[in-house]
């Protein structure tokens, strides 16, 4: 487990999470990867490459899932999931970032516009999990046995 962390830079406040060589590995990702971030039913985190075939982004998204599958969500809820602009309510779905290293040991990933939708702050305990192409991030607040359920569906997918 690893705590949500605050970036520096040039925006206001944005927030990243550690992931080690041995996660960044089993996921099968290399540096400079493009990663897709989107957060499941407020309550976990479902974080894949960009080039990630949509199928199979389905297929991990509805293990994730306690709510709608994609096949039951209308064609315009489905765009509003994937796209990366911002929403009505001014924050953004999904997100993309690039897997930044941090030394031989590890890299760090952005997840700002996760954490904003979650409510996290600097500090929030995030256990992560992984599996071939995939990681998912579940928040200490939400890990309740249902999420982490849906979390291990995910990675048997």
């Amino acid at each position: 487990m690893v705590q949500l962390h605050k970036v520096s830079g040039n925006a206001e406040t944005s927030y990243g999470v550690y992931l080690n060589a041995g996660l960044i590995d089993t996921a099968g990702w290399e540096n400079k990867d493009s990663l897709h971030i989107a957060v499941v039913d407020d309550d976990l985190i479902l974080v894949t490459p960009e080039r990630m075939p949509t199928e199979q982004w389905i297929d991990l998204y509805d293990a994730a899932t306690a709510g709608k599958t994609i096949d039951e969500m209308s064609p315009v809820k489905l765009v509003r999931l994937r796209e990366v602009t911002n929403g009505e309510d001014g924050r953004r779905p999904s997100s993309t970032t690039s897997l930044a290293p941090l030394g031989d040991s590890g890299h760090r990933i952005l997840v700002t516009n996760a954490a904003k939708r979650l409510q996290l702050t600097s500090g929030t305990d995030i256990r992560r999990r992984a599996n071939l192409g995939v990681i998912v991030l579940i928040p200490a607040p939400t890990a309740t046995d249902e999420v982490n359920e849906r979390a291990r569906a995910v990675l048997d997918v």
